[in-house]
């Protein structure tokens, strides 16, 4: 059988499924045996045992008068025969609180008032049967939505039988068989959900479901808190009397809860589309968690000591690890030198966590039973060791990780730092010719592959495709290799992981298919597939010194192979952008240039008639001037209405040059203060008439522009006559100079500017108009603009002159308040100005 085949492509292999159930189903044969001999069931004659109302010497109970052996036969009236039933009647009682009991004390029988010392809370109880019933319906619903496959209701059924087996361990039945029933359901849903049986394109539900460990996490403290009789986190310590294996089953299952909520949590973080043996691995390390958090229901309520309890829990996590790796083999998601080296791992961390752990309890006991700290602190205290070792966790792992490469997979620990050097590159390239290079040159270079070959596809072409050889060994051109390329395409079941030909030769049809490439010196091919499509092959030759590519080796590659495939469908994309920008620049320069030739010819067409009406209106005037009445105001219309032509065309014929670059400023050094004022005395009588105050605001000295004059004076001309139309009457204008020491933003020419301001107290520009009145023949809604001649394209001229000479033009305006334009020009030298 090939080493690394696919599920879909061959089928599993079926001692790795047979071997994990096997070993599983010892181990819950162990956990059933090992429960039936630490506890038997007591007689049916007497009552429950009353050791867990406190009979040690200085306790309530005992000052109450119970002693050792004492068994109960009624509470408050109440008869009780078992375990369950004493359970239930002290349910009520709070600490605290005074029980009245009736005790069988050898042939007596007592009525005594026994005061509660440490018992579960009543609303603890209840926070933890709400959280194994709501951990019991998410994990049922998600067992029975999704268990798709044998191997996932096997694993469900076989941690729902072990929990049986747990809750079953007492003497009857009440509320802690209840949530060990919903942990059961828990605990097998969320096996199904980590061991991908959960459909990838739901991860946000993933991600929820993830996070209902955390009340398992917090409910595993307050159970090992409230368990005990000994008001002190010290009597967490005191188990002498119980079996021997307490201490470190006890230490293994708080490890595992918090390691794999460690694990969980990051896992989910870092990855929102998880791979399968990304969640293979959490399966095992998350079982724990949960499991921590069932210890804590059941050694709440359970009294008859942690050892039976704690054994059978970490049997049920110790179930899991094999059945989990038997579904990695059969699923080919590990390699066996994979498997040891993150045992390896993982036991070094654990063992540093474990160590951590321990002398943090043992710390917090020595200092609470020296009276440092109150038993009320013990919480805070536990939470701080729990602290700690989340904060060492992660150091821990990386740590571990180096160690054990460095010693015993020293080539593997190369490989992946070059690997992931190479993930690293592949997130930042953009191109498809820089993703080749890495891919078919710089990276098998690095990593001693003599041979390299990069096939790249265009999923919607069924073209051959792109080759970017590599190494020496050429591209592949026979017409056999381009065959089997043209056949994989077609076999969407060997593109989900690396095929290593070697590994398949004499295997059927796919062997006889891959033997050209292997015949031409090709050892492995990864297929690149990006969201259900395959964007491309890349082939590698063999290692130096003749060197076979090791499993741990593939499954490094497989995994620079996804990062690989989503940058291949990432750089074809951007490229397929960059043609489409080409393209869609190209067709609007072909239309500005049709529209500023077609803008042209419109003003040349309009220029020629108006001229000669202007022309003809003006001889008439000369010719009649005693007209009068109606033919008088005939003439001064046509007058009017000619010039109004000519300045459209005027207009039309600079927009259709500045959009085409034809507009050449010849700039020099401008007077720009004298340049206003002969400006301002132009339109005085214009701003007279029509009742609004036109002043200029103008600095003593001269201030040079560099500009070119007659654009200027244009530009100056189309601001005033706006601010002058649109201003009532009443209203003022001004023309204000200042000098800016530093030129702002958009000009960027290091030196000083000339800021020119016209300011009106007009009716302004709506918020919705503002961004659009520098377009063309673009003119405002409000009936006051509408009511005043203009063509549109007085702004689009001025802006465009102003920013041809190296200047800027911006509007500041309110609606109803007026509006304040800025022309902003490279400051001249006085002595060029004067020259």
């Amino acid at each position: 059988m090939a080493e690394h085949a696919l599920v879909e492509a061959r089928p599993w292999s079926q001692r790795y499924l047979v071997l994990g159930v096997v070993a599983a189903c010892l181990l819950v044969l162990v956990a059933a045996w090992s429960r039936a001999l630490a506890r038997p069931d007591l007689p049916a004659a007497y009552g429950p045992d009353l050791a867990v109302l406190g009979v040690e010497p200085g306790s309530p109970g005992h000052q109450a008068g119970l002693q050792e052996g004492d068994q109960v036969l009624s509470v408050a009236g109440r008869a009780v025969s078992s375990q369950a039933d004493l359970q239930r009647a002290l349910l009520r009682y709070r600490p605290g609180d005074v029980v009245p009991c009736a005790v069988q004390r050898g042939d007596e029988v007592l009525a005594l008032a026994v005061p509660l010392d440490r018992w579960f809370p009543p609303a603890s109880l209840w926070l933890a049967w709400g959280t194994g019933l709501l951990y019991g319906a998410v994990g049922t619903w998600l067992a029975l939505r999704h268990a798709g496959s044998q191997v996932a209701r096997l694993q469900w059924l076989l941690c729902v039988a072990v929990m049986l087996l747990l809750g079953a361990g007492g003497s009857g039945w009440g509320p802690a068989q209840v949530v060990h029933l919903a942990a059961a359901g828990a605990v097998g849903g969320l096996v199904l959900h980590l061991a991908a049986f959960f459909p990838e394109e739901r991860p946000w539900l993933q991600e929820r479901a993830a996070w209902l460990y955390v009340p398992g996490a917090l409910g595993a403290l307050w159970g090992l808190l409230s368990y005990q009789r000994v008001p002190s986190l010290g009597g967490v310590l005191r188990l002498s009397g119980h079996h021997p294996s307490a201490w470190a089953v006890w230490a293994w299952n708080l490890l595992c809860g918090v390691v794999a909520f460690l694990a969980l949590v990051r896992g989910y973080a870092r990855a929102r589309r998880p791979s399968l043996r990304r969640r293979v691995e959490w399966l095992v390390w998350s079982g724990g968690l949960a499991l921590a958090g069932v210890m804590a229901y059941g050694g709440s309520v359970f009294l008859q000591g942690p050892e039976d309890l704690h054994a059978a829990i970490a049997l049920l996590a110790c179930a899991q690890v094999p059945l989990s790796l038997a579904v990695a083999f059969s699923q080919r998601a590990w390699s066996l030198e994979e498997v040891l080296r993150r045992v390896a791992i993982y036991s070094l961390v654990a063992l540093v966590l474990l160590s951590g752990w321990s002398l943090a309890l043992m710390g917090t006991a020595w200092l609470l039973e020296r009276g440092y700290g109150a038993p009320s602190s013990a919480m805070g205290m536990l939470l701080g060791s729990v602290l700690a070792v989340v904060a060492l966790a992660e150091p821990s792992r990386r740590a571990a990780e180096r160690v054990v490469d460095h010693l015993f997979f020293w080539r593997l620990g190369r490989w992946r730092g070059i690997l992931r050097e190479g993930a690293r590159e592949l997130r930042v390239l953009g191109r498809v010719r820089d993703v080749a290079a890495l891919l078919a040159q710089r990276l098998p270079r690095r990593l001693g592959v003599r041979a390299s070959c990069l096939m790249l596809f265009d999923p919607l072409e069924p073209g051959e495709g792109r080759c970017f050889p590599g190494g020496s060994q050429g591209s592949p051109n026979g017409a056999a290799c381009r065959g089997v390329v043209a056949w994989l395409r077609g076999q969407p079941a060997l593109w989900k992981g690396p095929l290593v030909l070697r590994d398949w030769e004499g295997e059927g049809e796919i062997g006889h298919r891959l033997a050209p490439w292997l015949d031409a010196g090709w050892e492995l091919c990864l297929p690149l597939a990006h969201r259900g499509e395959l964007v491309g092959l890349w082939f590698l030759g063999g290692l130096e010194r003749g060197r076979f590519y090791r499993p741990a080796e593939v499954d490094l590659l497989a995994e620079v192979g996804e990062e690989a495939a989503a940058a291949v469908a990432n750089a074809m994309l951007y490229e397929e952008l960059l043609d489409l920008t080409r393209q869609l620049e190209t067709r609007v320069e072909e239309r500005t240039r049709e529209l500023t030739g077609f803008l042209g010819r419109v003003a040349h067409a309009l220029a020629t008639p108006a001229t000669s009406i202007n022309g003809f209106a003006e001889l008439l005037a000369a010719a009649a001037p005693d007209l009068d009445g109606q033919a008088a105001d005939h003439l001064r219309a046509i007058e009017r209405h000619s010039r109004q032509l000519l300045a459209l065309g005027r207009d039309m014929r600079i927009v259709a040059l500045l959009a085409s670059g034809h507009v050449h400023p010849r700039l020099e050094a401008v007077d720009a203060c004298r340049l206003i004022q002969e400006t301002v005395r132009e339109f005085l009588p214009e701003a007279r008439a029509g009742g609004v105050r036109l002043q200029a605001d103008l600095p003593a000295a001269e201030t040079f522009v560099r500009a070119d004059q007659g654009y200027l004076y244009r530009v100056l001309r189309v601001l005033l006559q706006n601010a002058i139309h649109y201003t009532p009457s009443g209203g003022s204008v001004q023309v204000r100079v200042q000098v800016l020491p530093e030129a702002p933003e958009p000009l960027r020419t290091g030196g000083p500017a000339v800021e020119i301001a016209v300011a009106d107290t007009g009716i302004g520009i709506p918020e919705d108009e503002r961004e659009r009145i520098f377009d063309a023949f673009f003119r405002g809604q409000d009936e006051r603009v509408r009511s005043r001649p203009g063509n549109g394209l007085g702004l689009t001229v001025a802006k465009g002159l102003v920013e041809v000479q190296g200047g800027s033009l911006t509007c500041e305006t309110e609606a109803g308040k007026g509006s304040t334009f800025r022309v902003v020009l490279p400051r001249a030298d006085a002595l060029e100005g004067n020259a």
